[in-house]
């Protein structure tokens, strides 16, 4: 068989060596300064949390509004992986101006050590990192500015950093 006579062949001289060299090395520690981001677009508005608050990204289901919740924070309830999930808006959180109905909605699960909650975005752009030594400041004046920690990005292009222990407190009050 062909698999069995590539698999058979001598390693050529040397190559042993060298693997051995390469893989004795030992790896370079993260960078401190790099932080994974889940960025995402709500209306016109992109905005961005750490990988490491975002539990899981889906396809929406069904949300199931609670009487009396109003035009507020609270959207309703939805069942994620058969777990009951409380549903709010953060467009409505942020103030987000609207936006085209262009993209994939999706339902993301946030996490914080007490908390989980779920939120629609209009659409999930990806995990990108960044380094934090190019966070700079952001406008007093910008959508969420009162949730965010500062932004990334070039001239008009830019991505919000929202800082997640500030979002959580704010969900935490107006829904209780």
């Amino acid at each position: 068989m062909i698999t069995d006579s590539l698999l058979l062949h001598a390693i050529p001289d040397g190559l042993r060596e060298e693997w051995a060299t390469h893989f004795a090395k030992p790896l370079d520690p993260p960078s401190s300064d790099r932080i994974a981001l889940v960025v995402f677009r709500l209306g016109a508005e992109k905005f961005s949390l750490s990988a490491d608050r975002v539990e899981e990204i889906i396809t929406p289901g069904v949300i199931r509004p609670l009487p009396h919740s109003g035009k507020g924070l609270l959207r309703g309830v939805t069942n994620v992986n058969g777990r009951i999930r409380t549903c709010v808006s953060l467009e409505r959180l942020l103030n987000a101006t609207p936006g085209p109905a262009s993209g994939t909605p999706r339902l993301m699960v946030l996490q914080d050590q007490r908390w989980r909650v779920a939120a629609i975005v209009d659409e999930i752009l990806g995990v990108q990192e960044f380094h934090q030594s190019d966070l700079k400041p952001l406008p007093a004046t910008h959508t969420g500015a009162v949730y965010s920690t500062g932004w990334f990005g070039e001239g008009d292009h830019f991505v919000a950093k929202l800082n997640e222990d500030e979002l959580f407190d704010a969900m935490r009050r107006q829904l209780t």
